[in-house]
């Protein structure tokens, strides 16, 4: 008998006299069959695959195991976070509404134009006159929001915006007073139309200020390269930014001069008043690798179609990148997208129903399909294969059919190999 219970070949008794001896011992030699399947990622989608014994000899099969090839170009493996106004931690700015007063009376400021890191929420605190309640709001998931001020801030004030959630400030604002048009503190700002503030790649930006007022502005290259100075800037053009929202300013040309990360800009008021802050500063934004935040992720996923349930991961290809911490502009065209990789392309994965049969005579070998974590183990190297109860013996020129049903997961191509051994050149199952 051998190890698997079936009785070992013996020769025919000879005539005569000779003695009886045993039949050499049949050649074994491993092997496995595979099976392959393509799957599209769809719930219900039914495949089989059938495959051949040779007439080699019978084929014993000891285990079964599973992997999956995702196909990356259905299912994109890596993706690029988006950086934008909407996905970077930046510190709010505004933009300032005054009131249009009666004859003789004061100006105040009645609205605020407020540009800053969506959804957080941010409070106005008028720092000479503070009122008994602080005005408050939340900007929206673009980042921006006109705050009505009720009570409206007096002139000879100073105003500051302050980020709550991310505890970020603005630029220091100044409301003057004059007996004409009250002077204030130019502010970089918002593109009226677009709500967009200046950005990497822009040759104009807005500016606004006081009516009829001066500003000059410089322009400080990231890159060391001689600035760029705009004098005699008249602030009188209006912009509105919504009904009953017009704001005073202007639309300055860079001409050649395009803004690039880490620019630095500084806008100075030379005429129309006496301000205690007389200036205010805008940096183009710089992001680096360590400081990409979860909003850059989130829309970097969304955009390359993933399952946000099923999360992301770093390359581990990319540590000595991440290590170096770089700028974003100092990373290599095409590199950032493959730094952050999904999550929903792990062979692990992938669910499905099987079941095994023989083709040419019917038999079965499962009541009913069979989940593949029940009957094949898991495909990410802990349960690699499962070893059948008892060895399944195959005769040769016999089918073994191997059906699928989808219920989850990427798609690509399933292979499911039976792993075991040869009995060369025996045409039918011993015993």
């Amino acid at each position: 008998m051998n190890p698997f219970g079936f009785a070992t070949p013996m020769a025919a008794p000879p005539r005569g006299n000779a003695q009886l001896r045993q039949a050499p011992p049949a050649k074994t030699i491993p092997f496995d069959y595979a099976f392959q399947f393509a799957l599209q990622g769809r719930r219900g989608n039914k495949v089989q695959d059938v495959v051949e014994i040779s007439t080699e000899g019978v084929f014993v099969a000891l285990s079964v195991g599973y992997s999956l090839v995702v196909d990356e170009k259905s299912v994109p493996r890596a993706f690029e976070p988006v950086i934008n106004q909407n996905t970077i931690l930046r510190s709010p700015s505004l933009v300032q509404f005054l009131s249009i007063p009666p004859a003789g009376g004061p100006f105040t400021l009645t609205k605020l134009f407020i540009t800053g890191t969506p959804d957080a929420e941010i409070a106005v605190l008028p720092l000479n006159s503070p009122p008994a309640t602080v005005q408050s709001g939340r900007l929206g998931s673009d980042g921006n929001l006109l705050l009505d001020l009720t009570p409206a801030i007096q002139q000879q004030n100073q105003i500051l915006v302050w980020d709550r959630t991310n505890n970020l400030f603005s630029q220091l604002f100044e409301f003057g007073s004059t007996f004409t048009v009250p002077p204030s503190t130019p502010m970089i700002g918002p593109d009226p139309v677009t709500k967009k503030l200046p950005a990497a790649g822009d040759d104009r930006l807005h500016i606004y200020g006081s009516q009829s007022s001066l500003a000059q502005l410089t322009l400080f290259k990231n890159d060391g390269s001689n600035r760029v100075i705009k004098t005699d800037i008249g602030l009188s053009d209006p912009f509105t930014f919504a009904t009953g929202a017009t704001a005073v300013g202007s639309l300055v040309s860079l001409n050649s001069d395009r803004l690039s990360p880490g620019d630095l800009l500084i806008v100075r008021l030379t005429s129309g008043g006496t301000l205690d802050v007389r200036s205010s500063a805008f940096a183009v934004p710089r992001v680096r690798l360590s400081n990409i935040t979860l909003g850059a992720l989130t829309a970097g996923l969304e955009k390359s179609g993933a399952d946000l349930t099923r999360g992301f991961r770093l390359n581990p290809e990319a540590n000595s990148l991440l290590a170096a911490d770089l700028a974003i502009d100092q990373v290599a065209d095409g590199t950032l997208g493959r730094i952050f990789e999904t999550g929903a392309v792990a062979a692990e994965e992938v669910s499905f129903l099987y079941s095994l049969d023989m083709g040419n005579t019917g038999r079965e070998y499962q009541s009913k399909p069979i989940h593949n974590i029940a009957g094949l183990g898991i495909a990410n190297g802990d349960r690699p294969m499962r070893p059948f109860a008892k060895p399944i013996v195959f005769e040769p020129r016999s089918f073994i059919r191997l059906q699928i049903e989808e219920l989850s997961g990427p798609p690509g191509t399933l292979f499911i190999v039976l792993q075991g051994y040869k009995i060369l050149g025996t045409s039918r199952i011993p015993g």
